[in-house]
């Protein structure tokens, strides 16, 4: 691992749609976000607690990942970590304008996806009003042809542990004790899109109360609820109107000594790998 890559937290996920307005409205009525800004460039920003957005809608030509954003602290950390990328010879991606954002720096992995880090993510001074939304966005899962690969690239060079694996299927990754922040999952077919965005929520009972609302609009789960195996999560599963995957869960695992904390690598063949409850996902989760 370079010194000066030190992630404190996942900060928001970019998502490129032919309709940024249209998704947006599906985060805000069926996801409970809140939508907060808009550009020229027709891109949207959405919130979910005091950050200014954890998810960003840029108009683009199909569904896929513009950008995934980390927090690394304060500018000279961030300065710190811009270097040690640098030295490693991680190549820079182009930068974008983007609402509310403090200094960043973005580079690419050797797939192409683009990597954010920021530094000193914009709050905002009012609150949200009372409503049953996520606490925050959890975790994102990309899709990636080389696994292995990139597991290597991303814990040398931003600093990630690894958590648990599902053989060469899924890689997962941490920066804080939330058992992962970052998924990597072999999908060659199609790298550009997300494999999956996660929102995590305090309670069972939000659980529950977004599971009730999903039925209350018409909408169906693709999977779940369940219980991960390799982070012990509740789950469950549903497709945003890109046909994304959303993850809704709560009670992920806490690894909190990185030293005594051994990577276990389970058996996709085992149905209770994926669910403890031992329902398996559909097929289209591995499209």
């Amino acid at each position: 691992m370079e010194q000066g890559v030190r992630l404190r937290r996942l900060a928001h996920v970019g998502l490129t749609t032919p309709g940024p307005a249209a998704l947006a409205e599906f985060y805000v009525d069926i996801a409970g976000l809140e939508t907060v800004a808009r550009d020229g460039r027709g891109t949207v920003y959405l919130r979910t607690n005091s950050d200014h957005h954890c998810l960003a809608l840029f108009r683009g030509d199909r569904p896929a990942v513009h950008h995934v954003a980390f927090e690394v602290g304060e500018p000279e950390e961030l300065a710190a970590a811009a270097a040690a990328l640098d030295r490693a010879g991680v190549p820079r991606a182009a930068t974008w304008e983007e609402a509310e954002q403090d200094a960043s720096v973005a580079y690419r992995d050797p797939e192409g996806h683009v990597i954010e880090l920021v530094a000193g993510v914009a709050q905002m001074p009012r609150p949200l009003p009372p409503r049953h939304r996520p606490r925050k966005v959890g975790h994102v899962g990309i899709r990636v042809a080389d696994l292995h690969g990139l597991c290597h690239f991303y814990t040398r060079h931003f600093g990630f542990r690894v958590s648990d694996r599902i053989a060469d299927q899924f890689v997962f990754l941490r920066c804080n004790p939330d058992h992962h922040s970052f998924v990597l999952a072999r999908h060659p077919a199609d790298t550009g899109r997300v494999h999956h965005v996660a929102y995590d929520v305090p309670s069972v009972e939000d659980f529950v109360r977004q599971a009730d609302w999903l039925h209350a609009s018409g909408r169906s789960l693709i999977w779940g609820p369940g219980r991960h195996a390799p982070s012990n999560n509740l789950f469950m599963y549903f497709r945003d109107t890109d046909r994304n995957i959303i993850e809704w869960m709560t009670a992920v695992a806490q690894i909190w000594d990185d030293d005594r904390h051994i990577p276990r690598n389970f058996d996709p063949k085992i149905p209770q790998t994926f669910n403890l409850w031992g329902i398996l996902p559909p097929p289209e989760f591995f499209e």
